[in-house]
């Protein structure tokens, strides 16, 4: 079962408090999810964020990364379909919404991975090897583009 707590952390650099949502099975252990309450506000306040994409982002961060993988592959057919009752029309424009806010990035065909500095999960060691995937991707993304 998993456990929901709140934890208050001072960002080393600024010296700014932020206030840290933990889901995990202990508290104690590296392994859980630290999604800033400022995230989630700004995704709930988010005129552009509709409701279909974040059910998708739900679906994304319950069912498809893992301790140790932010990317995944995400499909209307293989993963929506029966699960979420929405078109595959609405599935689509949804995951462009998502990509759109960086908080996934497209890595091939229906081939996506998590924005690591949206949503915390692992170790840091784990983190700072997501982070280094995501800015490889972005930074490729970024040279096709120009």
């Amino acid at each position: 079962m998993k456990k929901l707590g709140y934890k208050k952390m001072v960002d080393p650099n600024t010296g700014e408090v932020q206030t840290f949502i933990l889901i995990g099975h202990e508290f104690e252990d590296t392994d859980f999810v630290k999604v800033p309450f400022i995230s989630l506000e700004l995704l709930m306040q988010d005129k552009d964020m509709s409701k279909s994409a974040t059910r998708i982002l739900a679906y994304i961060i319950r069912h498809k990364i893992s301790f140790d993988n932010y990317s995944f592959v995400l499909s209307y057919e293989y993963d929506i379909a029966g699960n979420i009752v929405m078109s595959e029309r609405q599935f689509h424009r949804a995951v462009n919404t998502l990509i759109d806010k960086k908080l996934i990035v497209r890595l091939g065909r229906a081939r996506y991975m998590l924005n690591p500095r949206f949503f915390r999960y692992g170790t840091v060691e784990q983190l700072r090897k997501f982070e280094e995937q995501y800015d490889k991707v972005q930074k490729r993304k970024g040279e096709k583009e120009c």
